[in-house]
């Protein structure tokens, strides 16, 4: 069986969870004997063809180095398309494959071939792009929406909301004509292209309620989860903290919540110590803001020090404001034995349930996540640690995944 997945960002050029959960997932359908290509964008200092864990690699695809950017974005709007049609079609004439596996939203288009290269086409849902203009599945800004996304509904959304993506919806972006006209040109065209597959699989409980609500046959869904290596969290020993250690690792972005944690931190007078990991705008402000407490906001860090960062540390919070497609380092930060306190939103709910896994609070809730800090730092939480790990590692293992994705191409090919 030969597969073709295409993500947009792949590693060693990363840009998140996705990206790590796809290099994940190629390795190890490599691994079983499936032949795994992967195309995805080129940027300079990285070989255009290359082999890394019996994973073909094809760096061909033209795009923008950072999504947040809106010159970036303009980049991508103009070159993506076009590079990813031209290359799709090509290698496959090289290569026969069985299966195109489009690891993102962004690669979707390459649907359009269909017809015209007469393959399999597999969906990885694992944003809520595709299902919400601004990305955030918010409704200005302050609910998950429910809604029908009319024309008029996105209007009226986009007018009284300050977030888009990951980035603030800046009154030149907010108020332009044509920003407004080719967002929303952009999502009407993923609503025609999300139909055109032959298999969904989404990442979270989450991502499948939204394609079942699109009108997505639920016989071509599965749940597949993104792949975690348990093994670099579960070796982790306990930190023996005299103080209480919190973590913060995320984007320094008002759609990821980091100054809420900052602002609940300021009513607590027990003792603890705070540490940020990430970049973005909000880095000032936090730095600002922390003044005077005790917590240090660092410069982003490699994944590859997440674990040991991880392990110096007790508590996890994750505050996000947004709908989360799934949150992997939520998942991680259980596999290392971590309290986690999570907003109840999104994918993430998958992952945690409240008094069980995690602790559970309504975005925004600043006292509810005060009170919920104050409650594991007075260690008054009876949370097994080990049984979080049991949960997991049976619910969100590589070969329970894996399983799924094999039976589910195998499928595909018969038909």
């Amino acid at each position: 069986m030969k597969v073709l997945m295409i993500s947009e960002y792949f590693y060693p050029f990363g840009k998140g969870g996705g990206e790590i959960s796809a290099f994940l997932l190629a390795k190890e359908l490599a691994k079983s004997g499936i032949k795994v290509h992967v195309l995805t964008s080129g940027f300079k200092g990285l070989k255009k063809r290359q082999t890394i864990n019996k994973v073909i690699i094809h760096r061909l695809l033209k795009t923008g180095n950072d999504p947040t950017k809106v010159k970036d974005n303009i980049k991508r709007i103009i070159c993506f398309e076009k590079s990813l049609l031209r290359q799709v079609e090509k290698l496959d004439k090289k290569e026969n494959f069985d299966i195109i596996h489009c690891m993102n939203i962004s690669s979707m288009p390459a649907v359009k071939l269909k017809n015209k290269i007469k393959k399999k086409f597999v969906l990885h849902v694992n944003s809520p792009v595709a299902f919400c203009p601004k990305g955030t599945l918010m409704y200005k800004d302050k609910e998950t929406c429910e809604r029908t996304c009319t024309r008029t509904t996105f209007l009226g959304c986009h007018l009284n909301s300050k977030l888009i993506g990951k980035t603030n919806l800046r009154f030149y972006l907010k108020y332009n004509p044509f920003i407004i006209y080719v967002i929303r040109k952009r999502f009407e065209e993923y609503q025609n292209l999300i139909k055109k597959f032959d298999f969904y699989m989404p990442i979270s409980s989450f991502m499948k309620k939204r394609l079942l609500t699109f009108g997505i046959a639920k016989n071509k869904v599965k749940v597949i989860y993104n792949l975690t290596d348990f093994e670099r969290f579960f070796k982790l020993k306990q930190p023996k903290n005299k103080t209480p250690k919190i973590l913060y690792l995320g984007p320094y972005t008002k759609p990821k919540g980091p100054h809420l944690i900052i602002k609940a931190l300021k009513k607590i007078k027990l003792p603890y110590e705070a540490n940020f990991y990430g970049k973005g705008p909000l880095g000032n402000d936090l730095i600002r803001e922390a003044h005077n407490l005790p917590i240090n906001i660092h410069k982003q860090v490699n994944y590859s020090k997440i674990p040991k960062i991880l392990g110096e540390h007790d508590i996890l919070v994750f505050p996000s404001l947004v709908s989360e497609a799934f949150g992997r380092v939520v998942l991680e930060a259980c596999a290392a034995g971590k309290i986690v306190i999570a907003s109840r939103i999104g994918g993430v709910t998958d992952i945690i349930k409240h008094n069980k896994t995690g602790l559970l609070f309504e975005p925004g809730n600043i006292n509810k996540l005060k009170s919920l800090l104050e409650y594991v730092l007075r260690r008054d939480i009876h949370i097994s640690l080990k049984q979080v790990k049991k949960r997991i590692n049976k619910k969100f293992s590589y070969e329970y995944s894996l399983s799924k994705i094999q039976k589910i191409y195998k499928k595909l090919i018969k038909r």
